[in-house]
């Protein structure tokens, strides 16, 4: 009975079934609806500067497409929130993602309809038109279901980015010259159609005049230089008195010149963007000296039996110093020879000036026999230095003798006509000078003996910029390192025995994008300040130069022609110091951001570099780091050792977030001149440990060092010290005192005994680590921070080079004297040079 119920009851359902299909067919099963389509925001954003032009789309308002024009070489982060979603993807037509870049997908618990999606894709350097394309599909929804995705699109359309005004050359060549020399002035300004004024520092405008000879060179255009001088309101729009004459974006101008000159180039693009740049002329120091002064071709003392004719002949360099001639004789030419007759012993002067520079020499005619010591007389003279700068102290000592050796005690002394008293004088010249000194004793006998003191000056070799470093000094080439600010144009300056100075600009914000793009910040390394090349260091292996500056290792292999960047050092937001003020490289400071919006704030700056075969070592303001096979790690991107950071890659060391300002190496060790004294390594910068001791303590600041041949020298806020070159202990000694005015010392560099230090004011020397200090910055013009020194020395000739906050300077000439070695007085009679060679510091 209970089955036929069953059958029963499903022949009533079947039954019913077919009566609602009127035409017998079986019903479809209902059709769920499909699922919403996801929720989709999405952005595009544009860095610029410290503010972001974008675009918003929000799909449940309706907005699914937009369009955004930003100029060539502009990055777009594209960033998106989806909710509600299975699958995503986000494409570009035409691909500049490398591929269909799949979405990652946040799903809840299974019965959860809620899968969301956020994140951001940057996009480097877009150079022509692009669209970019988010496609989500819907939890639940079927494959080829519309209702159920959602698509947003936004293009991008490139336009040219607007060419930037720029001021890539402007020079001198030679930027030195004699007076009345002939510099020329070349310039490259960018774009092409930019025009081109130049005038000097009288408001004189160059007027461009084509050479008649023959046709101007392709993008040069040679110039007679003619001026037109610029009349008060000659640029009114109005109505200017005088038309300002223009050159095309390249050429070069010769100029004559009879003092330092500086030119100011000023350039304007066709759009109205100005830009103007200086250069300077100097005019060289010229040598000064009164060679000779002779009587009948014998100096100092002539003697004649009977009154007579004698003749007088000199010589004077230069050509257009002024002589003069005591006795009648009055203005000669510089070399020349007058006869004059004798009738009593005759003591004639030539007194010659050039500038302000003066210089005499005298000569005595004897006339009879006069008997006693008088013919047996002789002075002998010598001076600690026959060339010093200005400032510095010079001894000139002398002897007065008989024939047969005897001392002369009672004789009378004068140094250029003044008397003077003992057997010594120091003095302490500001130009170059020729001493006279004249001894006469009672019975009328007298002898004279001179010597010339050359005083050397520094010669501007560039006064536009403030230069921070100088490194590969040889005869023929030096090259220096600036503060550069924007860092697009980080400048070095080549000066080229045969050329004069150069000029050579490197992009490095270029390579720091290629290389760090962290939340886009390559646009905000124009706010970050000056980009200082705080080192320039040779691999003495090979033809690279390495570089140190803000935020990057950066080598040239062509001499500092062109520049590429090793590596970009950005300090990791975990660190705990990162967002506070730290200190960095000689005394500096800079603030950081832990935020990491605004992350280019810590890069961290490389102080120094020292090369150890294959191993580059760098000091920094957060340590002692270094990296083997720079070229493998190029290539491969291996690990710098030392970052302040946990990990199995980097290796630790003592001097982990220490100030490294300083190094220097020597027999094998490398020393270490940090914000906690002087360290030293063994073992090419692996460990480390203290070289500390006397003067100089785990407190002191140590900014400079350098390797003399027997000692190692530090400095610093508190001064010079000197110790003895172990790999054991030190023992630091003050080296006297460097005037409290200078400030901090930023530099050394040694050759032979001489100490030179670069400080907050103006360039000190030493002659010997005992000895006060001498300021020897007076022909700078100023006292300016002198941030590096470099010395070289070419057989008895010396150049000592100055990067300073006024600019790039040099000096060349002789060894200098260290006053501490006077030299024993000769006694020969007739001495008439006391500069004694052997008598010079061999550097």
């Amino acid at each position: 009975m209970k089955n036929k119920i069953v059958r029963l009851t499903g022949l009533v359902v079947l039954s019913a079934f077919l009566w609602a299909c009127a035409d017998g067919s079986m019903p479809a099963t209902p059709t769920p609806p499909p699922p919403p389509a996801p929720t989709l925001t999405a952005q595009a954003v544009v860095p610029g500067g410290t503010a972001y032009q974008n675009i918003s789309l929000d799909t449940s308002a309706g907005t699914n497409s937009a369009s955004l024009t930003v100029v060539s070489g502009s990055s777009v982060e594209i960033r998106w929130d989806i909710k509600g979603v299975s699958t995503a993807e986000l494409t570009s037509t035409p691909d500049v993602l490398g591929g269909a870049v799949v979405l990652e997908i946040e799903k809840g618990a299974a019965t959860d309809k809620t899968g969301t999606s956020s994140g951001s894709q940057f996009v480097p350097g877009l150079t022509s038109d692009v669209t970019f394309t988010i496609k989500a599909t819907a939890v639940g929804a079927k494959e080829d279901d519309p209702v159920s995705e959602v698509t947003v699109t936004i293009q991008v359309a490139v336009t040219p980015a607007p060419v930037e005004l720029a001021i890539n050359k402007f020079d001198a060549t030679p930027s030195q010259v004699q007076a009345n020399g002939i510099s020329k002035l070349c310039w490259d300004v960018s774009p092409a159609d930019s025009k081109v004024t130049i005038k000097d520092d009288a408001g004189n405008y160059l007027v461009p005049q084509a050479l008649p000879e023959e046709e101007p060179a392709e993008g040069e255009l040679e110039a007679k230089a003619s001026m037109v001088e610029a009349e008060e309101g000659d640029v009114s729009i109005e109505e200017p008195a005088v038309e300002i004459p223009t050159f095309e974006a390249v050429g070069c101008f010769d100029v004559t010149v009879n003092k330092d000159t500086k030119f100011t180039l000023s350039a304007m693009s066709a759009d109205g963007q100005t830009l103007t740049q200086d250069v300077m002329v100097a005019i060289a120091a010229t040598e000064f000296n009164v060679v000779s002064f002779t009587a009948n071709g014998q100096e100092g003392t002539f003697l004649m039996e009977k009154a007579g004719e004698v003749r007088l002949s000199w010589e004077v360099i230069p050509e257009g110093a002024t002589v003069t001639i005591d006795n009648g004789i009055g203005e000669v030419a510089v070399k020349d020879m007058v006869t004059v007759s004798v009738e009593e012993t005759t003591t004639y002067t030539l007194t010659a000036s050039f500038g302000d520079q003066i210089g005499s020499k005298q000569v005595t005619v004897n006339v009879g026999t006069l008997g006693g010591k008088k013919e047996e007389l002789s002075v002998a003279l010598s001076s600690s230095a026959s060339e010093i700068f200005a400032g510095e102290a010079v001894k000139i000592a002398w002897a007065v003798k008989a024939a047969d050796g005897s001392s002369i005690d009672n004789a009378s002394i004068t140094l250029n006509g003044e008397p003077v008293s003992g057997s010594d004088v120091t003095i302490k010249p500001m130009a170059t000078t020729n001493y006279v000194v004249e001894a006469s004793t009672g019975n009328g006998d007298a002898r004279s003996n001179s010597v010339t003191i050359a005083v050397r000056r520094w010669n501007a070799n560039e006064l536009d910029s403030k230069w921070a470093s100088i490194g590969v000094v040889s005869d023929k080439m030096v090259l220096m390192g600036s503060y550069s600010n924007p860092p697009s144009a980080i400048k070095f300056g080549r000066l080229i025995d045969s050329i004069g100075f150069e000029k050579v600009t490197y992009d490095f914000s270029s390579d720091f994008a290629k290389l760090y793009f962290g939340s886009y910040q390559k646009d905000k390394l124009g706010a970050y300040g000056q980009f200082p090349v705080n080192a320039l260091t040779k691999d003495p292996s090979s033809a690279r130069i390495y570089g140190a500056t803000a935020g990057g290792l950066i080598y040239s292999d062509d001499t500092g022609k062109s520049w590429a960047t090793v590596e970009i050092l950005v300090l990791p937001k975990k660190l705990s110091f990162a967002s506070a003020e730290r200190k960095s490289c000689k005394g500096g400071v800079q603030i950081g951001d832990k935020s990491g919006k605004n992350s280019v704030a810590n890069i961290a700056q490389i102080c120094d570099i020292v090369v150890d075969g294959s191993r580059v070592v760098m000091g920094t303001d957060i340590g002692l780091i270094y990296i083997d096979d720079v070229d493998g790690y190029m290539s491969k991107r291996t690990c710098i050792q030392g970052l302040p950071e946990k990990g199995e890659c980097s290796k630790q060391n003592a001097l982990a977030l220490t100030v490294v300002n300083d190094l220097a190496s020597f027999g094998g060790a490398i020393y270490a001149g940090t914000e906690k004294g002087v360290w030293i390594s063994t073992d090419k910068g692996e460990s480390w440990a203290e070289f500390n001791g006397g003067g100089i303590g785990s407190g002191t600041a140590v900014y400079a060092l350098a390797i003399g041949k027997k000692l190692i020298y530090a400095a610093g806020p508190e001064g010079v010290f000197a110790s003895e070159l172990t790999v054991g202990g030190a023992d630091w000694k003050k080296t006297g005192d460097i005037s409290e005015d200078a400030g901090a010392v930023y530099s050394l560099a040694v050759e032979g005994s001489n100490i030179y230090a670069g400080t907050e004011k103006g360039i000190y020397v030493s002659h010997n680590a005992d000895d006060d200090w001498a300021d020897i910055s007076e022909s700078m013009g100023s006292s300016p921070a002198v941030y590096s020194v470099a010395v070289n020395k070419n057989n008895s000739i010396v150049s000592i080079y100055a990067a300073t906050s006024a600019g790039a300077f040099s000096s060349t000439g002789s060894v200098a004297t260290p006053m501490a070695e006077l030299p024993k007085v000769e006694t020969a009679p007739e001495v008439t040079n006391s500069a004694i060679d052997s008598l010079k510091a061999m550097f």
